[in-house]
């Protein structure tokens, strides 16, 4: 007993930091919807990763462990539920670009990248039926769900336009449009005002609709109902004692519905606190004008997304225009990832934008604007191809000049790569400052980009990120192969070469037989590669090295001896794994575990041992 109790007190007396740090890598144990807590930023921002890593969202709930003592109830109360998640389902962020993962671009440091972790934001933990408890403590809170009781959030006069929340310490928000879905179907009972026109509260849009004789009642009812849910949401923004940040997602919503939020935040003046805004906009969808307008005011956003939920456009020549200008007026923008045509028109983009992810339909060539006159201070950008990205009927060597960025030093290629792998070897050929090159590519392919890889003369980061489809067999093609091709590559200037091995497996002894003789001629400067892949760390029996190579221990160990006659060499004097997530069996994390060979260490036991071939 009284060992127990002298735990207790030692965990009593533990930081809230530390056991808010313990209670998430339990999360992230235990929960379906897993997610790492951090991952290197080659992954993030290189990798393409198709899982999103943004957001991480926990099922559990810990009610129960506020009653253990007064300590862990005030414990629980002001740490863990700050930050507040009101849905059921987790919603991932973005296109899995990595657009999202860093505030900065990613710019190549070799002295950095041993340290060059993200921390991800906290946890949100879902908390359902406790609402009146939680939310008064609440500082992070996201809105995803329909059901939603609006009343613990806005007060019981919300639906008059008045709101009373004694909520008052958010410093963050994120609100999803999927509250919408269905929502009409909760407040029938709020009845339309007959004299809209005089309404001050909703915004001209809303009137006109309001007064068409030709929308239904039920139109109606929901379309106002929707609105008094913007104004008191805006109203609660403006009623934080500390500035608020906001981030707004809306997927396949109406851009009409999106347009009156933005209206009512912009009515309460506090537009300026919604710093990301990531839209979906289906086909089915008409594109207003009065989304453009209020975008254009949004003087403090930082990152914006508008991509088509389909891979043919839809949007009209004008549409286009209309968006476009209202992006070219965000100020304070830094990173945009956009899948619309290119634009026709000269723009002038904000000098602060460093980020872009853009499908090929907005960086076709096919216009006669060089990019450098709106895209001149892109440091990184993700490139999508969708379609050709040229006009077959003008020549590259035309195109030559319009495609040079002078600030450009990370490119991430993803989609269609090898049907553009001309256009690709120009824009190459046009930006030799690039010093990271991501490429997704099928394993099949990779010849096709000897060519484009030779001789970039200042390219330090290389990043291989293999797809494999349904009908394809690991054991069809070797990616051994692939290291042999790069390392012979002339790349002067490489000094990581990333690559993901699954489910693909290496040959170790070629590996060092590339490494002893084509390093030392064509590739001089390599210091690391990187292998990423994925373990299932729940069975205690799996060797992390038996995942990337052909060989199993006794094998791999027997292969070192033979290599270095002499003796006195293991694999582990120049080989090391890192696992880079906590352990977890969601299949979510796509890669928990990479592979690092140093190869300079490698090429100083190759220098002082006999090496037999």
């Amino acid at each position: 007993m009284t060992s127990f109790s002298h735990n207790k007190t030692q965990l009593d007396t533990l930081p809230s930091e530390i056991l808010c740090t313990i209670i998430e890598y339990l999360t992230i144990d235990t929960a379906r919807y897993a997610y790492p807590s951090r991952l290197d930023q080659i992954v993030l921002q290189n990798v393409c990763t198709e899982e999103s890593y943004i957001t991480k969202v926990s099922k559990k709930h810990f009610m129960s462990l506020m009653l253990v003592n007064q300590f862990f109830h005030e414990f629980v109360k002001s740490i863990i539920f700050t930050n507040h998640y009101t849905g059921k389902d987790i919603i991932k962020s973005g296109k899995g670009s990595g657009l999202w993962a860093s505030k900065t671009p990613f710019v190549f440091q070799s002295t950095a990248i041993e340290t060059s972790y993200t921390k991800l934001p906290r946890t949100f933990y879902e908390i359902p039926d406790s609402h009146n408890k939680v939310l008064p403590v609440t500082k992070r809170l996201w809105l995803g769900s329909n059901t939603f009781d609006y009343t613990s959030l806005l007060g019981d006069q919300w639906h008059e336009g008045i709101v009373n929340s004694t909520i008052e310490d958010l410093v963050y928000v994120v609100i999803d449009m999927a509250i919408l879905n269905d929502y009409c179907q909760y407040n029938l009972s709020l009845k339309v005002p007959e004299a809209v026109e005089d309404c001050k509260d909703l915004p001209p849009q809303v009137i006109d609709l309001l007064k068409n004789s030709s929308t239904s009642v039920d139109k109606k009812v929901q379309i106002y109902n929707q609105q008094i849910l913007f104004n008191g949401l805006a109203k609660l923004v403006s009623n934080q004692k500390d500035k608020v940040t906001c981030k707004i997602v809306s997927r396949n919503r109406a851009l009409f519905e999106l347009s009156c939020l933005l209206w009512a935040f912009r009515k309460e003046h506090v537009l300026e606190s919604i710093t990301t805004l990531e839209v979906k906009h289906s086909k089915h969808d008409e594109f207003t004008k009065e989304f453009a307008s209020e975008l254009e005011n949004m003087s403090s956003l930082k990152r914006l997304s508008f991509i088509s939920a389909h891979k043919h456009n839809y949007l009209l020549e004008n549409d286009i225009q209309f968006l476009l200008s209202a992006i070219a007026k965000l100020e304070s923008l830094q990173q945009l990832e956009i899948d619309v045509p290119e634009p026709q028109n000269a723009l002038s983009f904000s000098r602060g934008l460093h980020t872009l992810s853009a499908s090929s339909n907005f960086l076709s060539g096919n216009s006669s604007i060089p990019l450098c006159t709106y895209l001149n201070h892109i440091v990184q950008l993700t490139w999508d191809f969708q379609t050709p990205a040229l006009n077959k009927e003008i020549s590259l060597s035309q195109k030559m000049e319009l495609y040079r960025l002078e600030n450009l030093k990370t490119l991430s290629l993803r989609g269609s790569v090898v049907e553009n792998n001309e256009v690709m070897r120009v824009f190459l050929d046009m930006n030799p400052q690039i010093t990271t090159l991501s490429i997704e590519v099928n394993p099949q392919e990779f010849y096709f980009f000897n060519e484009m890889l030779k001789g970039i003369q200042n390219l330090e980061l290389l990043n291989l990120r293999y797809l494999h489809s349904a009908s394809y067999q690991p054991n069809s093609y070797h990616i051994t192969v692939v290291f042999t091709h790069i390392l012979c590559r002339k790349l002067p200037s490489l000094k990581i070469f990333s690559i993901n091995a699954r489910p693909n497996q290496i040959n170790l002894q070629t590996l060092i037989n590339d490494i002893a003789y084509n390093c030392a001629k064509f590739t001089k400067k390599l210091e690391k590669i990187y292998i990423y892949g994925h373990i299932d760390r729940s069975k205690k029996d799996k060797d992390p090295l038996t995942l990337f190579f052909t060989t199993n221990a006794l094998e791999t160990a027997a292969i070192i001896a033979k290599t270095f006659s002499s003796g006195g060499v293991i694999l582990g004097d120049f080989v090391d794994y890192l696992y880079l997530s906590p352990q977890t069996n969601a299949l979510e994390c796509e890669y928990n575990v990479r592979l690092e060979i140093d190869v300079q260490k490698l090429k100083n036991i190759l220098n002082s041992k006999r090496v037999v071939r």
